[in-house]
């Protein structure tokens, strides 16, 4: 389960299962309280935003690349969905013919 860029720690506790679940809850928030392991992670500078979304065949324009990137605030969770989701709906490529 995700959940991304909570603010309310109070709201999310009583959405979050107790028991038998692995939870993800990205956040800007410092003050958490409780049983929580937390990993500090931080935005992709432009080029790592850029070369990530280059590598995982999302993009083969770097211009167009870097803008996606700067749109989605160059969070890693952000740009990991859109690869997925791009490679989802290509067309899958057509057979060569012989003449």
């Amino acid at each position: 389960m995700v959940y991304d860029n909570v603010d309310d720690p109070v709201t999310i506790r009583r959405l979050t299962p107790v028991d038998n679940a692995l939870v993800l809850i990205t956040t800007r928030r410092t003050d958490w309280d409780g049983d929580v392991d937390e990993l500090p992670v931080d935005v992709f500078d432009r080029d790592t935003a850029v070369e990530f979304l280059m590598a995982q065949a999302c993009h083969d324009d770097r211009a167009a690349a870097g803008r996606l990137a700067d749109a989605l605030g160059r969070l890693p969770l952000g740009l990991r969905p859109i690869c997925v989701s791009r490679s989802k709906i290509r067309s899958p490529k057509k057979p060569n013919r012989a003449p």
